[in-house]
């Protein structure tokens, strides 16, 4: 997979290809072309290097474009608007548990949603995973929602980084 950021200066683009460069994955791209799907990392920057190494590890043509709201969390949700008419068929959230409880945040995800007028289907779900099926006027889009964190992790909080100590643990 290759990754394309909206914002090529943003931070989360420099640390992306920080990353990239450094670990030699060539994960990025400077030109879009043929994107159909979109990444909205809902928290910070470690979120995108976990992408880049994801991307490399898929090693595939698939193009992905990358957006880093400034803000954070379910605030990142509250922008899908902005990207709903860059011709985007499947849009992806990703969002860290922190502290909250998993059906809450989904819950507030899907009032919000709702609230911008987007209808929802569920199409497959389990804990940290659902999958919409989406409309908005006459817009139709899949929307994955992820919520990173891992039940089996004794943390309190709760994010990508549960999936860095698993992969730790198994090295």
């Amino acid at each position: 997979m290759k990754l394309y950021p909206l914002e090529p200066t943003s931070r989360l683009s420099s640390e992306i290809e920080k990353t990239s460069r450094r670990l030699r994955l060539d994960v990025m791209i400077k030109k879009p072309f043929s994107i159909d799907a979109l990444v909205v990392i809902g928290d910070g920057t470690l979120d995108g290097r976990a992408l880049a190494i994801l991307a490399y590890r898929l090693n595939g043509d698939k193009m992905v474009a990358l957006a880093k709201p400034k803000e954070t969390r379910l605030g990142a949700v509250d922008k899908l608007p902005s990207y709903l008419g860059l011709k985007f068929s499947k849009i992806a959230v990703l969002i860290d548990q922190e502290e909250e409880d998993i059906d809450n945040i989904i819950s507030q995800v899907e009032d919000r949603l709702k609230r911008m007028g987007i209808g929802l289907n569920v199409e497959d779900a389990d804990r940290r995973f659902k999958l919409y099926r989406c409309v908005r006027g006459s817009k139709e889009f899949k929307l994955a929602l992820a919520i990173n964190g891992l039940d089996d992790i004794a943390a309190k909080k709760h994010s990508v980084e549960d999936h860095f100590i698993t992969a730790a643990k198994a090295c």
